[in-house]
């Protein structure tokens, strides 16, 4: 095989392998399965979008994903299959977007066609293959961030900080939680220009890339905000973002599944919990009322707060199984089913988190510092609102995609392999780091049962 063959099929062969298996998982092995939760919510929205664009209320949800199937259902129309299709198309894309990450992050062709693989075999991304869940699009918007501002970063082309901005504002407009993202980035671009000025590109090319990524993002942002603004939410992304808030800091939020009164119908809860919720959702103002009640305990309950936003953060690594219980509860599975599909979704996850540890200790040396500390920043920088907010583990979905690249080098093929995982056999940061993420998951395996 030619070398420009060889070249053509590390991405060709993992980008097809991805989109097969999530179309076998999404139209054959789940295809008698309707959308379930969230995923049903933002393909009805899609729908009202597409019979009244741009509808005639404040957003509810974010309207970056059911615009995204507006689009669809106006060129396919309105039947599952598309929608199916939709889900596929957007994990599969995550594909040669990790691969490309994983080039900025170092030169191994190996590490390069290693992220590929996993990327496209990572088994929460395949199971959630047929459902309309944020987390695809959210995913490959941060992806597309992260990889056209390190390459703004690098050339200082006005075409990458434009391609950068209409990620931003699509991810902003999919999770606003990505907000969190776009300082953080600028920030360390600073950093990284005042350390390198002598390579870097000249500051004025720099901030001809700054200004287009920001005229990009407020390109697509600036339509949600106005729209909300004339529907009386004032200027927000979507109007749910308080009563998340809400539901995470008050008298009656779990102190470690932060979660749960945001993921439960009021027949589920106490009386006294409903009464007290309802109190406020019946507010002349509810979203302000549900924001000061969440202020006001903060302030009065620090200690409690701060033992609820370290849970939050450990709560965010938590092992996928969110497929596994909606096939459960799809197929009517007993107990032995479900612990099985655990199994393979949260397998693959601690799977991917093990690896990249293993690159982080001991293949550092092979990574550029610049792309490495990107991606880190990107990771924390998502995560940040979760930890004031509620959180779960299957909100570090959209991260994965910038963590694939770590656990790519860890597999890579090369000559220096096998002294790789000889040095990880004998490295006690890496027990160390593999253990605190071991005692992660057992926490939350007990933390999930009790409230199950």
């Amino acid at each position: 095989m030619t070398r420009p063959a060889r070249h053509l099929a590390t991405w060709c062969a993992p980008v097809g392998a991805a989109f097969a298996l999530r179309a076998l998982v999404a139209f054959v092995l789940l295809g008698g399965m309707p959308l379930v939760s969230d995923a049903n919510s933002y393909s009805v929205a899609g729908i009202a979008l597409l019979d009244r664009f741009p509808g005639d209320r404040a957003y509810f949800w974010p309207p970056g994903m059911p615009a995204l199937l507006a689009a669809a259902y106006a060129w396919l129309g309105t039947d599952l299959w598309v929608s199916r299709l939709v889900a596929c198309l957007l994990g599969t894309l995550q594909v040669p977007l990790s691969m490309l990450l994983a080039r900025e992050l170092f030169d191994d062709p190996r590490g390069v066609r290693a992220t590929g693989w996993i990327a496209a075999l990572y088994p929460p991304a395949v199971l959630m293959s047929g459902q309309t869940y944020s987390q695809h699009l959210a995913g490959v918007a941060l992806g597309a961030l992260a990889l056209f501002a390190l390459r703004l970063w690098r050339t200082g082309r006005v075409v990458d900080g434009v391609c950068a901005g209409i990620a931003w504002g699509v991810g902003c407009a999919t999770r606003p939680s990505m907000l969190s993202v776009g300082p953080v980035l600028v920030t360390l671009a600073g950093v990284a220009w005042l350390r390198d000025r002598g390579r870097a590109p000249s500051l004025a090319r720099l901030a001809a890339g700054a200004f287009a990524a920001i005229a990009a993002t407020a390109a697509i942002l600036a339509p949600v905000v106005v729209h909300n603004l004339r529907h009386g939410a004032g200027p927000t992304l979507s109007t749910n973002n308080e009563a998340n808030f809400f539901y995470g800091n008050n008298p009656y939020t779990p102190d470690y599944k932060t979660s749960h009164l945001g993921q439960r119908e009021a027949s589920q809860l106490e009386p006294v919990v409903r009464d007290y919720l309802a109190r406020f959702e019946s507010a002349p103002d509810p979203r302000r009322a549900m924001r000061d009640e969440a202020l006001r305990y903060i302030t009065e309950h620090p200690g409690v707060t701060a033992w609820r936003t370290l849970n939050r953060i450990r709560a965010f690594w938590g092992f996928d199984y969110l497929m596994a219980r909606n096939i459960q509860l799809d197929r009517g599975l007993g107990t032995g089913a479900l612990v099985a599909l655990t199994a393979i979704e949260a397998g693959g996850y601690l799977v991917v988190v093990a690896l990249a540890l293993v690159a982080l200790v001991t293949s550092a040396g092979q990574l550029r510092r610049a792309a490495a500390w990107t991606l880190a920043a990107c990771v924390l920088a998502y995560q940040a609102p979760y930890v004031v907010a509620f959180s779960a583990g299957t909100y570090h979905f959209p991260v994965m995609g910038l963590v694939f690249p770590f656990a790519g080098l860890a597999l890579a093929g090369d000559p220096r392999r096998e002294a790789r995982w000889r040095s990880a056999r004998a490295s006690r940061p890496l027990w160390i780091a593999l253990t605190v993420v071991l005692a992660i998951q057992v926490e939350y395996a007990i933390q999930t049962l009790a409230w199950m």
